[in-house]
């Protein structure tokens, strides 16, 4: 008597039977498997017993009594495997992105297989082509690191390739084989409609607090973020009537003389906007290449918007960039000052 096969989860166990029947013939199988002393119901009956997650760390057995054909019953034998059961090597299953969206944590889902899961190590990547691959993250499947299968968007990675690459490993630190998958982050159906109300205004204004240079503290003062058809303006104090004396004077070669500025810049290659790493409602305004402020919104959501927002009051201010993507009147009209309706928002790139 024996047992072939591994002791390997996921494998297959069969009973190696000689019985000598005393030239009678074989009578109804009679065999029963158990895991350490719990019988095993599931295989009862049956020369075979495939090993599952139950039987990891428990000595396989099976009890043969042999019949015969006139129902004669011999002594029965009972045969232990010689280690107990080995869970398998550490896999990743059913791997799958889901919120593929900008402003949004995208999740990387999948189910870990191969004994008991420990420190799976997960690691982000970010490409605009699918080509070449920029990390941007890596994290460990530890107590405190619960998220560590998630990526947090910011406006940088709409129109982007996201992957993930997933390393599993087990318990003791046998680690398998790296599953990846990877996803276009796009804008959500409300985040579009927004731009493209604030792009149908031609001027949008956001409370914002600006961040204190140099301040130990962190210390922040109330500020009016504009952005019109020409420039992008950072606006003291936070004034009520900012947007009000702003639309007045738009259209005035002044381009809005009653109100304080604290920064000031004409859209150009040296205007840019970017999130601040390691906040969710910091960003990093450049007015020139000389002068670049903190702001702080009061959500991540709000950054969201007003980073794309500035980026696309900023594209649009670009004569060549608006006349290539909008076409020659909508750009006459943009660098007016008058918006007609029909600016639209197509593409999901947004790489103004």
């Amino acid at each position: 008597y024996d047992i072939h096969g591994e002791q390997v989860e996921g494998e297959e166990l069969g009973a190696i039977l000689e019985v000598d029947y005393g030239g009678m013939g074989e009578g109804p199988l009679t065999i029963w498997w158990y895991r350490d002393e719990e019988s095993i119901a599931s295989s009862w009956g049956s020369l075979y017993h495939k090993l599952t997650a139950e039987d990891v760390g428990k000595t396989i057995s099976y009890k043969f009594t042999p019949v015969n054909s006139d129902q004669m019953e011999g002594k029965s034998v009972l045969y232990t495997a010689p280690h107990p059961v080995e869970p398998m090597g550490p896999r990743v299953l059913g791997l799958n992105l889901q919120d593929p969206y900008v402003g949004m944590n995208v999740i990387a889902n999948y189910a870990y297989k191969g004994g008991e899961e420990g420190q799976t190590v997960c690691t982000w990547y970010k490409s605009s082509d699918g080509v070449l691959w920029d990390l941007q993250n890596r994290y460990i499947r530890t107590p405190a690191c619960p998220k560590f299968n998630e990526y947090t968007t910011t406006a940088d990675d709409l129109g982007y390739i996201i992957k993930v690459e997933i390393k599993p490993v087990r318990h003791d630190g046998k680690e398998g084989a790296t599953k990846s998958a990877h996803i276009l982050i796009k804008c959500t159906n409300k985040v579009r409609t927004e731009l493209q109300n604030n792009l149908k205004e031609g001027i949008k204004v956001f409370k914002v607090l600006e961040l204190i240079r140099k301040s130990r503290t962190g210390a922040t003062r109330p500020m009016s973020l504009m952005l019109t058809n020409n420039k992008v303006c950072l606006i003291r104090p936070d004034d009520p009537n900012v947007e009000k004396e702003a639309r007045a004077s738009i259209k005035t070669a002044a381009g809005g003389k009653d109100l304080d500025y604290e920064a000031k810049h004409e859209w150009d290659d040296t205007t840019h906007i970017h999130p601040v790493r390691d906040s969710l409602t910091d960003a990093a305004i450049h007015f020139g290449k000389e002068d670049v402020r903190n702001v702080r919104m009061g959500s991540r959501m709000g950054r969201l918007i007003m980073v794309l927002t500035f980026r696309v009051f900023h594209g649009m201010g670009l004569y060549d960039v608006c006349y290539a993507t909008m076409g020659a009147g909508l750009a006459n009209d943009w660098r007016q000052g008058t918006v007609g309706g029909e600016a639209k928002l197509d593409n999901d790139r947004i790489e103004l």
